[in-house]
């Protein structure tokens, strides 16, 4: 009886060792997670201030740029116009003179993206191999609301003669939040990619030049002969 006793103890040791065994990575999976977080805002904030502090450089140095007097009003207009827009909407200025300034923001903004994602995954993963599903799901329901796209920028687009359509450029690269429609931008051309079978290479690809104000783009894509220009609308 006492030998079967023993037995019955080291069993429930057992159990009781594995789901400790278990909950340890659990737990420090979730801290992780809850770090990351925290990384992700903090980063977003320093990045939101950053452009912020750019807008203001900007204006400091306009009155000593050598332009005519016309232009310069033109320019801290813009200016002035573009950072109210960012620091009410969220919407990324497009101007020449704010230009590097954003491309910096948009590549801090991917990054920042992408580390919180990975422990997300992490997560995600060690859940499902673990069998349990709920709380994976429940990770994936996190992920989708931290990292839900805001709208960047918003364009009357003409791809057409007479045929116009309104896209969102979305902060996590997409177009219009649809992952087989992406853009990217340097300090002078915007690439506005559209997955199609029927095109060459498998998609299209607008290479567009910006304005110096940052109102207006226009360019083609593989089929030279169809310029493309589109209008960004104000917030």
């Amino acid at each position: 009886m006492k030998l079967l006793f023993r037995y019955q103890l080291m069993a429930v040791a057992s159990i009781l060792s594995s789901t400790a065994a278990a909950a340890a990575p659990a737990d420090e999976i979730e801290a992780q997670v809850a770090k990351a977080k925290d990384a992700y805002a903090v980063a977003m904030k320093k990045t939101d201030e950053k452009l912020v502090a750019a807008f203001d450089r900007v204006g400091k140095a306009l009155p000593t740029v050598k332009m005519t007097a016309e232009e310069r009003l033109k320019m801290i207009e813009v200016a002035e116009a573009e950072k109210v827009a960012f620091e009410k909407s969220g919407r990324i200025p497009w101007s020449g003179q704010m230009r590097p300034a954003v491309v910096e923001y948009l590549k801090s903004v991917k990054a920042a993206r992408a580390a919180v994602e990975r422990d997300f995954d992490r997560a995600i993963e060690f859940h499902t191999k673990s069998k349990n599903v709920d709380r994976a799901k429940e990770y994936l329901t996190g992920k989708q609301e931290l990292l839900k796209p805001r709208v960047l920028a918003v364009c009357d687009y003409t791809y057409a003669p007479d045929k116009t359509i309104q896209i969102r450029f979305m902060s996590d690269g997409t177009v219009n939040g649809q992952p087989e429609q992406t853009w990217s931008l340097d300090t002078t051309t915007l690439i506005y990619r559209r997955r199609d079978e029927n095109a060459k290479g498998g998609q299209w690809v607008d290479t567009l030049k910006i304005s110096e104000d940052g109102k207006t783009i226009h360019g083609r894509n593989q089929q030279i002969n169809q310029p493309k220009s589109g209008k960004f609308v104000e917030p």
